[in-house]
């Protein structure tokens, strides 16, 4: 009998010890930046039972101040976190410190990163063309005498070549595959000055299917 309590004793003084593998060991800071944003990547390690959380601020290299970020996402099966910074203008230096936070342990370390947005340095160098959903795709891609798809415009383009949208909405998905620019030449698919056009990729959904999908892109 004074074996047993002496024996239940000492299994309930144990003190708690966190285990290592539910502490969350982030990795380095991947940052991939665009013309205009920055997304944000870090892998990490443990956090086997799944309740750490992550967030970052960010900063421009004028700022003294950090801003919040928004929501980090967790990728529990491949242990990835990621966000964005955005919109961002064109060579910006933007700094990001990431937060982490795990009941298992309370010192977790920050990590910090630093990039550059890219620089687009576009001086046309190839043809402009023109698309407008009152067009016609027989047509020259001119201002005056413009594309009518952006499906067929798009297999006009060629290195250095820009495709100009005018207002409307354009019904159509599965675009731009295949395109071909590089650094020096790029293609480029942008509102025309003045004007808003809309891609609008919308699934046609039989009557008897309950769900669909839609997405529509404002072009600026």
């Amino acid at each position: 009998m004074h074996r047993f309590c002496l024996t239940l004793c000492c299994v309930i003084g144990l003190p708690t010890i966190a285990l290592a593998d539910n502490v969350i060991r982030p990795g380095t800071v991947e940052l991939y930046p665009t013309y205009s944003a920055v997304g944000i990547e870090v892998r990490y390690t443990n956090d086997d039972n799944n309740d750490a959380q992550a967030s970052f601020v960010w900063r421009k290299a004028s700022e003294s101040t950090w801003r919040n970020g928004v929501d980090m996402t967790f990728d529990r099966e491949r242990k990835l976190i990621w966000a964005s910074i955005w919109p961002l203008e064109q060579d910006e230096t933007i700094a990001v410190r990431i937060d982490f936070h795990d009941p298992d342990r309370k010192d977790v370390p920050s990590v910090h990163s630093v990039h550059v947005t890219r620089k687009f340095n576009f001086t046309p160098k190839g043809r402009s063309l023109c698309v407008s959903p009152t067009g016609d795709d027989t047509g020259a891609g001119t201002k005056e005498k413009p594309f009518k798809t952006f499906a067929y415009a798009a297999k006009q383009l060629k290195a250095g070549d820009t495709l100009l949208a005018m207002s409307g909405v354009y019904a159509e998905n599965n675009l731009f595959q295949g395109l071909k620019g590089t650094a020096d030449h790029p293609i480029v698919i942008a509102a025309a000055p003045g004007e808003k056009p809309i891609l609008d990729s919308s699934l046609v959904i039989a009557k008897n299917r309950p769900h669909g999908r839609r997405s529509a892109t404002a072009f600026s």
